[in-house]
C-alpha cells in the first residue's frame, strides 16, 4: 500500500489563524486529515479519499492534492490519479521529491495504459459473442427455414405423386358399363302387362253381359229325321 503525504499534518499546524472563521476551518480541516488517515491506513480508501476531499475544500495545502491521487492509484482510478499526481507536482520545487512523485505518475499512466487495454479486451470478448451469438441465429433460421423449404418440397411431391396416380388410374381403366335395365324396365314387360290387362278386361266384360234364353224346339218332320234349318 502506497503511503500518504505526513508532512500535511504539519501544515496544517503551522498554519496561523488570521481570523476565527479560518481557524475553524483549519480545525475542521485537521479532524478529517486525522480521520482520513486511519481509513487509508484500513485499506478504506473510498473514506480516505472523501475525508481527504473535504480537508483540502477547507483548506487547500498542496499535500492534500497528493494524499487524493494516492487513494485513486489505491481505487484503480488511474485517470484521476494522473490528473491530481500532476497537480501535486505543478506544486512542488523539491527536485528529490519530484522524481518520487514522477515514478508515481509513470506508474499511474502504467495502469491506465494496462486498463484501457483490459477494456479493450473486454470489449473485443464482448463483440465476439454477439457476433458469434448472432452467427448461431442466423444458422438457426437458416436451418428452420431449410427445414420448413424442405417439408413443402416433400408435400408438394406427394401430392403430384397422388395427382399422378388417380389419372394413371383414371386413363388406364375405362369404368365400368351401367347395369342392364331390370326386366320390369323393358318395353316387352309393359306390352305384355298391357295385353294381360286388356285381355282380363275383355273377359270380365263378357262374363257381366246377359245371356239370351234358348228355346227346345221340337224337330219337325217324319219321325226319325231331323231338320237342322
Amino acid at each position: 500500500m502506497r503511503g500518504v503525504s505526513t508532512w500535511v499534518l504539519v501544515a496544517l499546524l503551522a498554519s496561523p489563524a488570521a481570523a476565527v472563521s479560518d481557524k475553524d476551518r483549519v480545525r475542521e480541516a485537521k479532524e478529517h486529515f486525522k480521520l482520513a488517515e486511519i481509513h487509508y491506513q484500513l485499506a478504506r480508501f473510498q473514506e480516505a479519499l472523501d475525508l481527504y476531499s473535504r480537508a483540502y475544500e477547507l483548506k487547500p495545502l498542496p499535500g492534500f492534492l497528493f494524499n487524493i491521487a494516492q487513494c485513486h492509484m489505491e481505487l484503480g482510478h488511474f485517470e484521476r490519479a494522473i490528473f491530481f499526481y500532476e497537480s501535486y507536482l505543478s506544486t512542488l520545487a523539491n527536485a528529490e521529491e519530484r522524481a518520487s512523485v514522477d515514478a508515481r505518475l509513470e506508474e499511474a499512466r502504467a495502469g491506465l495504459a494496462a486498463q484501457q487495454a483490459e477494456a479493450r479486451q473486454r470489449e473485443a470478448e464482448a463483440a465476439r459473442v454477439e457476433r458469434e451469438a448472432r452467427e448461431r441465429d442466423q444458422q438457426e433460421r437458416e436451418r428452420t427455414a431449410a427445414a420448413e423449404a424442405e417439408r413443402l418440397r416433400l408435400e408438394a411431391e406427394k401430392l403430384a405423386l397422388a395427382r399422378a396416380a388417380a389419372e394413371a388410374v383414371r386413363t388406364a381403366v375405362p369404368p365400368p358399363p351401367p347395369p342392364p335395365p331390370a326386366f320390369y324396365q323393358r318395353w316387352w314387360f309393359w306390352a305384355a302387362g298391357a295385353f294381360v290387362v286388356v285381355l282380363a278386361a275383355g273377359v270380365t266384360a263378357a262374363a257381366l253381359l246377359p245371356r239370351e234364353r234358348t228355346r227346345t224346339e221340337l224337330p219337325s218332320g217324319e219321325l226319325g229325321t231331323i231338320d237342322y234349318r
